[in-house]
This record gives C-alpha cells, structure tokens and sequence, in this order.
C-alpha cells in the first residue's frame, strides 16, 4: 500500500480494503456464513461470558433506567445482562441466525424487554435511546462515518464501544496485512468533534463519550 491517506475516513476505507485479515470478513456473503455457523454455539466464548470484568464496566457506564440502542446484539451476550438494569434495549444485527437465538432466548423470559430488530446498521430505522453501545460490531463497516455519525446523532447520553484490541498470536501467513484498529475509530470520533475516553480492560479497548 502507498502512503495510506491523511483523512481519517479515507484512510480507514484504505486499511479495509488492503487487509487480509480473516476476521475483518468485508464481503457480506462471507460475514454471514460465518455467523451462521457459529450461532448456535455462540455464547460459550463471547466476550461478555469469557471477560466478566467487561461485562461488569460497561454495567457501570450505562446509567440505570436507560434505554439502550445495541448495535450488533448478536446472540444477546451482553445485551440480556444490561437488559437487568435497563428501561428497554433495541438490539439490532443483520444476521438472522444470530437473532434466532437471541429470540429463543427471549422466549423463555417474557420480562426482559428487549426488541430485536433484523437490519443492518446503516440501514436500520431507530430512534435516539439514552445509551448506544457496540461490542466488536464494526470490524467490517466501509463507511466509517456515516456508521459513527448515526451513532453519534443516536446517543441521548452516551456512546460506548468495546473493542478487542490486537491479532492473534503466532505466525501470519505470507503478506498479511492487519485492518484498522480501535485508535482509527477514536481518530474517527475526534474527526466528528466527539472527544471520546479509552480504557483498556483485559486486552480490550472500552471507547465511550457523552452526549453534547
């Protein structure tokens, strides 16, 4: 790759498309397969059952009473334990097998009052909630500002973002090139004058800002 851009947008856009990193699963037909396939066994190594002590910060950032716009919900990881304390979540994803699950899940407990809605990011129709959070959901967004900029516009109160910093141990195959990271996405906050905190916990990045 050449010089990689100045805008922070463009060069998020550049990192994208130059990495060849499995995880980043750009392609959509590809993305979904995955979540396909690990959806029924999804929870035993999400980072909320794995990493208690995230779970457990993010509890602490979200006010109680709020209601929470969860973006990438997934199979409900953190999205049913913040839903103890919280008013109500609208939890959307763009994987119906993922969704499947969380629905199953809400089956079995009518009182949790969260509503799953099957959509992608960009194109899904929400209104402003007190709390957006996103947990590891946005390794494949192409148009990092339109993605932060209805995040931002979303949040009554606070934006939060978990993000697993760093790649797997041990050997790369041969022209491996990484994706962007989570200090892109802080850049990309900071280019929409959002002046967000960092925490890192147990090797993962905690990103939130509060509301203007």
């Amino acid at each position: 790759m050449t010089a990689p851009p100045q805008d922070t947008f463009e060069r998020w856009a550049a990192l994208q498309a130059w990495s060849t990193d499995e995880t980043n699963r750009v392609d959509e037909a590809t993305d979904l397969a995955f979540w396909e396939r690990v959806a029924a066994d999804y929870d035993g190594g999400a980072l909320a059952v794995r990493v208690p002590s995230i779970l457990e910060r993010i509890r602490a950032l979200v006010p109680p009473g709020s209601t929470i716009l969860e973006v990438g919900a997934g199979t409900g990881a953190f999205t049913i334990p913040l839903a103890r304390d919280a008013r109500s979540i609208t939890a959307v994803d763009y994987s119906p097998a993922m969704l499947t699950v969380l629905r199953r899940k809400l089956a079995s407990d009518p009182t949790l009052k969260i509503t799953p809605v099957l959509a992608r990011w960009e194109e899904a129709e929400v209104q402003p909630h007190d709390v957006v959070f996103v947990a590891n959901a946005l390794y494949r967004t192409a148009d990092l500002k339109a993605a932060l900029s209805k995040m931002v516009r979303s949040a009554r109160v606070r934006g939060i973002v978990v993000w697993s910093v760093g790649r797997s141990s041990g050997p790369k195959p041969t022209g491996y090139r990484p994706g962007p990271d989570y200090i892109h996405l802080v850049d990309g906050l900071f280019a929409l004058d959002v002046f967000a905190q960092v925490q890192i916990v147990e090797r993962v990045a905690i990103i939130w800002w509060d509301a203007a």
